[in-house]
């Protein structure tokens, strides 16, 4: 891996890293999406993963008393259990170049789904909320859990839809932040774990990692500052934008 390549790969980490220090999550999304774009995805996560680790164990660790555990055993765990070997028999069975195109197209949904949401969000703003049936709850559960599986057995990321799902259930930021942690944490060890077994976790991976470890700390750094400064909807929203665009290119260059 050239200079040139390895110095753009810690930017994209830093600015992750910044986006989930300010909103309490994308980090990994940004990092695959941005990366494919210089390097492949097989070369940036066995190198991206320990570090976005040892941010998920030092939430897990400092807000443990807020992880909503209940949901985890019931709404979560069980469906990404199922999830998972699918996502790593596709991650070994699609083509890259299919695989790339598949990721991109599912990153322009996410930034659709997003847009329609908040245009909902606005709509709603002044409605009575009512209490969701319990059959919509777990079909949407299942659904969110499963695929956040499959994605996380693909591509290291099923982000978007197990903050869709446990959005649901975490009304409190702190208890949704350090539910998402802990999670964050054992998939990211049952991926590295399958990292190291097929030899992806190397003297290379392992020297791009160290690389990454000053991008977490000014990451979090510069994401503390936009978390303060900049108001989160306004944020929120560039960030989306700025991955629907990125979806395109890795369609269009796919």
């Amino acid at each position: 891996m050239s200079a040139s390549t390895t110095a753009l790969l810690i930017a994209i980490v830093t600015a992750a890293f910044a986006v989930e220090s300010a909103i309490g999550f994308g980090a990994t999304v940004i990092t695959v999406s941005l990366g494919a774009l210089v390097a492949s995805i097989p070369t940036v996560l066995p190198a991206y993963v320990p570090v976005n680790m040892a941010l998920s164990g030092y939430l897990v660790l400092r807000y443990r008393k807020h992880i909503a555990w209940r949901v985890l055993a019931a709404r979560i765990a069980p469906f990404v259990a199922v999830g998972m070997p699918v996502g790593f028999w596709a991650g070994t069975a699609v083509p890259e170049r299919v695989g790339v195109r598949l990721f991109g197209a599912f990153v322009i949904t996410l930034a659709v789904t997003e847009a329609i949401a908040r245009l909902r969000a606005k709509g709603d703003a002044e409605r009575v909320e009512v209490e969701e049936h319990p059959a919509k709850t777990w079909a949407r559960d299942v659904f969110a859990m499963t695929g956040c599986g499959v994605l996380f057995g693909m591509y290291g990321t099923g982000g978007p839809l197990a903050v869709w799902s446990v959005s649901h259930h975490a009304k409190d930021p702190g208890v949704f932040r350090a539910t998402l942690a802990l999670l964050w944490f054992a998939l990211n060890a049952i991926v590295l774990a399958r990292f190291a077994v097929h030899g992806q976790v190397n003297g290379r991976s392992l020297a791009l990692t160290a690389a990454f470890v000053p991008a977490l700390a000014v990451g979090t750094f510069v994401g503390e500052w936009l978390h303060r400064s900049v108001p989160a909807k306004t944020f929120r929203t560039a960030v989306f934008a700025l991955l629907f665009v990125v979806g395109c290119v890795l369609v269009a260059r796919s």
